[in-house]
């Protein structure tokens, strides 16, 4: 637990619709064009998306982080095989995976509003690495936005690595880019 004077805590189902609708509404979701129905539907979809941890001070939620702690490579052949069919490649099987050790993958992390700063985004992170390396995964990938600078020195700053770039992933003319980081159990 940390010293902060925020709580980290597990999401409760009834915050999920209103995280949605926060992220919605801030980069790289508008950037990419990305809704808080679509939001929504694919945290219902993602049944591996077992966490979501949120930052709240009081009743007032300052980030989230929702994460995988294993089977994470599942999750980025899917983003391969969108990759390569907007890049016109054709239907391309979501089931084979890319040639990387499988680990743990975070879907999303977000610091709302005029909270960043804090080391809010920092102290989810290092949550859902925690989670991992003791779920026995040795490695945690996500992926970021090309254009999202501030976010890609954040992470660079905390020893994550490029692995490759996905094409037109989300939508066509944005990329994303696969980072990784070794995790070590306690």
């Amino acid at each position: 637990m940390s010293a902060s004077p925020y709580l980290l805590r597990p999401a409760r189902p009834d915050e999920i619709a209103p995280i949605c609708r926060i992220l919605a509404g801030m980069e790289p979701w508008l950037t990419l064009g990305i809704t808080a129905t679509s939001l929504e539907t694919a945290f219902a979809r993602d049944a591996d998306i077992r966490r979501v941890q949120v930052a709240a001070e009081d009743d007032t939620l300052l980030g989230m982080v929702a994460f995988r702690t294993m089977r994470g490579m599942e999750y980025v052949s899917a983003l391969r095989a969108r990759s390569q069919r907007n890049a016109g490649l054709g239907d391309v099987s979501e089931t084979q995976a890319p040639d990387y050790p499988d680990g743990g993958y975070v879907n999303c992390l977000a610091v709302f509003g005029n909270q960043q700063g804090r080391g809010i985004g920092l102290e989810l992170l290092q949550y859902a690495e925690a989670e991992t390396a003791r779920d026995g995964s040795e490695r945690l990938y996500l992926c970021v936005s090309d254009f999202n600078a501030a976010a890609r020195r954040f992470y660079a700053r905390l020893g994550y690595t490029e692995m490759t770039c996905f094409k037109d992933c989300v939508v066509v003319g944005r990329d994303e880019l696969l980072l990784v980081k070794p995790v070590i159990s306690a």
